[in-house]
């Protein structure tokens, strides 16, 4: 495994030739600490405040969005993350000084974003609707057809 290429830092836009973001002069944070900054700024994180977590059965009644959800998921990523880099350090797999600090702030940015683009009703909502599209289906062919 490379770690250099897996942990590189060139960014999608200057794989194309484009110019990528360039750090504030004293900018002390990696690349990957930016892109979690970015993250944490971003509109589509932002959205997860409005949608519900749902557990059902809670015996409280405090409202947990995907945002808090996806906070704490980032949270335990970014643990497991540093944790992961330092067992690679001691096994020599990472050796670049450069190279710490990376796997916990990209864990921690994929904490953040692994509920974006999910199903507003969650994944057990999602299937609750699929069924219900099947059954209509299996009630009348014509259901799904496109008008043309």
């Amino acid at each position: 495994m490379d770690w250099n290429q897996l942990l590189s830092t060139t960014r999608v836009k200057g794989l194309f030739g484009q110019t990528s973001s360039v750090p504030i002069v004293g900018d002390l944070r990696s690349e990957f600490d930016r892109d979690y900054g970015r993250t944490v700024f971003s509109t589509p994180l932002r959205r997860l405040q409005d949608k519900a977590q749902v557990f059902p059965l809670e015996r409280h009644d405090a409202v947990r969005t995907r945002l808090t959800h996806s906070m704490e998921v980032s949270s335990v990523a970014r643990s497991l993350g540093d944790t992961s880099e330092r067992f690679l350090f001691s096994y020599g797999d990472l050796k670049l000084d450069k190279q710490r600090g990376t796997l916990g702030a990209i864990a921690a940015t994929c904490g953040l974003i692994h509920d974006l683009g999910n199903p507003p009703f969650g994944h057990s909502g999602e299937a609750s609707i699929r069924e219900w599209f099947k059954t209509q289906h299996e009630k009348d062919a014509k259901f799904l057809q496109v008008i043309s």
